[in-house]
């Protein structure tokens, strides 16, 4: 079947309410098949790769049918798919790869190659993974000697130059939609378990699409948006960060997670330079962005139309300086989890002032009301409590079931979750009564955490409580009752190879038993009464404060953790770290996060420094050179540029031929030059190309009006465009009445661009719309070199 037939097959179909993800793909990446698709940003000064929505397209019909050469044909049950693993970080690789499995009609399991070798070995035999996707060579592949599945490499190079869409063969699949028996999930996705152990979750095709759907109803992307995939594949909000994008027709940008990892404010740095539209985030990634948003974005440019919280309560102090902050962008709180296809209720915090005026104790902002399709009621533990329960949940939203034992529908999901329903029909989030906690985000049963601790040889038994510091982030103590004498470390080290790191305990304390209620349970309450009473994991380190290699690692603690001071022994964690100052403490010495994990005191951390003889960046309150920045490395060039640098500081600003330079800060005054830099190497690609009819004499005029940078070029077939930098789609074109050879300029107040023809006629066309506002004969014929220097001087 070829391309053709395939999109044109059954297009009523793609029209209605439950079209499948695939269908719609197909049909966006046939409508703009030569936008840019993707952008991925790659580390250390390496230029981006872009790929079209036509070579994006080209790589899942091939890879879709290398899974499907593989796999064969389904089982007479094509309602339980097979379930293929996707081993990769975020990149084009992986979205190409859960399109793929999608086309297929099987179920796509992620597999985050951050997590510890035995989460994901226990993720791929719990849910008989039929096979496992990765990028790469398999030679430099772990999991494929240890894992007894099978394993597909593949190569995007390969993929989109192997074949041609002549000669590729594609056997006859029929889209997913069409499909007599549907099948009862699309992915599984694996969360913290109360049974001590990771539980599968299987999400619906019918929940992706929905929350789609309804946010594209609601607040919907457009094809020239600028979004972002920056969320782990851990998450299930990642999956809605590429589908938003992909099925729209608009750009998605795919930072270097490395380095986003270890450098948060990376993030700003992209916002800004690819106009990024909308971001979803947890609120404590925007709480350590703070004072970068302020610095960058109060009363500048900001590209942010939406910004989308979710995964932890949303406090109103936050909001509030949001709001302050960034008061054109539309702020949602949106309430969910993986089991109803990540969110079911949303909450526009534009409707907050005037809930507040009859609501003044509120100290958190509502989580509103179901979005489409999707049903959240309250059930009152007692009559006696009018407009206050559990939140149970059901709807198109719903997953089909904890693996091994999906069901076809479920007809409501007890969250565990409670709220009340203020007068004014919103929902407020009031928190949990189980063992199920939130960090940074990410949801741990603590259960987890103790079934680790009990493995280890050395541990009798262990208990876990989560405490909420004051400044709103919560940490975990873990209470432990051992066989025999060990150390705080050999438990981190333990604790690194079975938990993710936002599940690794802050304080560690030794009892001799555990307290128990009068039914032989662990009494937690009492647990956290003691934590002050028992002596932690401590050992006195000598202070040697006169060691300048130890005062470079306390100024990095004492930064990412908003301290005055720490001494040579103090506990990272138990000075309130958590995995985001962690990083952030982590980036500032370049070394790995997880050193900090298993050494978390300076004293400690500076030995195992030496004895592996592993470097670290030098503070700058100790080094006289600057160290280069890894936030840096995305870009051409280390040093700032007029691109870059004017962005930051200018709201409008244009570059003409010879690098002349004029910002609204300028207007009137004679024009610069911008001083060519030489010695400075950096790399040039290709991302775009537009046809211009004939060929080309004039210079482009390039202008920021608020962040949005155009090109404006004209040729000798006498058309003059209007072109946006970032993507290449034209805004506008216009035809003169003779060829174009000088380069046009920008009038004072950036509103009209003027450029002459060689008929001796100067046109001032209107910037936004491409309409001549006016035209006069000049009675000679115009090739000056730059229209600016007769605007200029006229």
């Amino acid at each position: 079947m070829s391309l053709e037939e395939e999109q044109m097959a059954d297009s009523n179909l793609r029209k209605q309410n439950h079209c499948c993800i695939s269908h719609a793909f197909a049909s966006s990446a046939q409508q703009y098949s030569t936008r840019t698709a993707v952008v991925h940003i790659l580390p250390s000064s390496q230029p981006p790769i872009s790929l079209t929505y036509a070579q994006l397209s080209f790589a899942v019909r091939s890879l879709s049918n290398c899974i499907s050469n593989i796999l064969g044909l389904s089982s007479s049950d094509n309602t339980r798919p097979r379930i293929v693993g996707v081993y990769m970080p975020p990149s084009p690789e992986y979205i190409v790869g859960v399109l793929s499995i999608l086309r297929c009609g099987e179920a796509f399991l992620p597999l985050d190659p951050l997590w510890p070798e035995e989460r994901i070995m226990y993720a791929i035999s719990s849910s008989n993974a039929s096979l496992v996707i990765a990028f790469g060579p398999a030679s430099d592949n772990w999991l494929a000697a240890m894992s007894s599945c099978s394993f597909l490499y593949f190569d995007m190079r390969e993929l989109l130059g192997e074949k041609t869409e002549e000669n590729l063969e594609m056997p006859i699949m029929s889209w997913p939609c069409r499909s007599a028996n549907r099948r009862k999930y699309c992915y599984v996705m694996y969360t913290s378990g109360s049974t001590g152990k990771p539980k599968g979750v299987c999400g619906t095709e019918e929940g992706l699409w929905n929350r789609f759907a309804w946010m594209q109803e609601t607040f919907p992307v457009h094809a020239e948006d600028f979004l972002l995939f920056k969320t782990s594949i851990s998450f299930v909000d990642h999956l809605q960060e590429f589908l938003s994008s992909l099925l729209t027709g608009s750009t998605l940008v795919i930072p270097p997670s490395d380095e986003l990892r270890s450098n948060p404010v990376l993030l700003i740095d992209i916002i800004k330079s690819y106009r990024i539209s909308r971001l979803t985030a947890v609120p404590s990634l925007i709480k350590v962005l703070l004072p970068s948003l302020e610095r960058c974005f109060l009363r500048k440019y900001n590209p942010l139309r939406l910004l989308i919280l979710s995964g932890e309560v949303l406090s109103l102090h936050l909001w509030k300086e949001l709001d302050r902050i960034l008061p054109d962008t539309t702020i949602l709180n949106l309430y969910g989890s993986t089991e109803v296809s990540g969110d079911c209720t949303y909450f526009n915090c534009k409707s907050l002032p005037s809930i507040l005026e009859s609501n003044k104790a509120l100290t958190s902002v509502p989580i509103g009301y179901p979005i489409s399709n999707c049903i959240a009621t309250l059930v009152a533990e007692s009559s006696d409590i009018a407009d206050e329960g559990e939140i149970h949940v059901g709807g198109t939203c719903l997953f089909s079931g904890y693996f091994p034992g999906p069901t076809c529908h479920n007809i409501v999901f007890r969250t565990g979750d409670f709220a009340r329903r203020l007068k004014s029909g919103e929902l407020l989030f009031l928190g949990r009564k189980d063992r199920m906690i939130k960090i940074n985000g990410q949801r741990i049963a603590l259960e987890e955490v103790e079934s680790a601790l009990r493995e280890h040889p050395d541990v009798r038994d262990a208990a876990g409580t989560a405490v909420v510091r004051d400044s709103g982030a919560s940490h975990i103590n873990a209470y432990l009752v051992l066989k025999n004498n060990c150390t705080e470390l050999s438990l981190r080290s333990w604790l690194m190879k079975r938990l993710l790191p936002v599940m690794m305990p802050s304080y560690y304390f030794n009892l001799k038993e555990l307290p128990v209620t009068l039914s032989g349970k662990i009494d937690y309450a009492k647990l956290s009464s003691l934590e002050h009473k028992h002596h932690r994991f401590t050992e006195e380190i000598k202070n040697s404060s006169d060691n300048l290699q130890l005062d470079i690692i306390k100024e990095a603690f004492t930064e990412a953790l908003s301290v005055e001071e720490i001494s040579d022994s103090d506990d990272f964690f138990t000075k309130g770290g958590d995995s985001l100052s962690a990083a952030h403490a982590a980036y500032k010495l370049g070394i790995d996060m997880k050193l900090l994990y298993a050494f978390p005191t300076p004293s400690k951390l500076l030995e195992k420094l030496r004895n592996n003889k592993i470097t670290f960046l030098h503070s700058s309150k100790y080094s006289h050179k600057k160290a280069k920045l890894v936030g840096e490395s995305f870009k051409n060039s280390s040093s700032d540029n007029v691109w870059m640098g004017q962005l930051n500081s200018e709201r409008r600003f244009s570059v003409s031929r010879c690098n002349r330079y004029m910002s609204e800060s300028q207007c009137g005054e004679d024009l610069g030059l911008v001083q060519n830099q030489g010695g400075k190497r950096g790399w040039l690609k290709e991302v775009w190309k537009v046809l211009l009819g004939s060929c080309v004499d004039a210079s482009p005029l390039v202008v920021c009006v608020d962040g949005k940078v155009s090109i404006f070029i004209g040729s000798h077939s006498h058309n003059f465009l209007s072109i946006d930098a970032l993507s290449g789609n034209v805004r506008w074109e216009v035809k003169l009445e003779g060829r174009v050879e000088c380069s046009a300029a920008i009038t004072s107040d950036f509103t009209q661009v003027v450029v002459g023809c060689y008929k001796g006629k100067i046109y001032f066309v209107d910037s936004s719309t491409g309409k001549v506002d006016w035209k006069f004969q000049t009675g000679a014929e115009l090739c000056l070199s730059d229209c600016s220097l007769l605007l200029h001087y006229s």
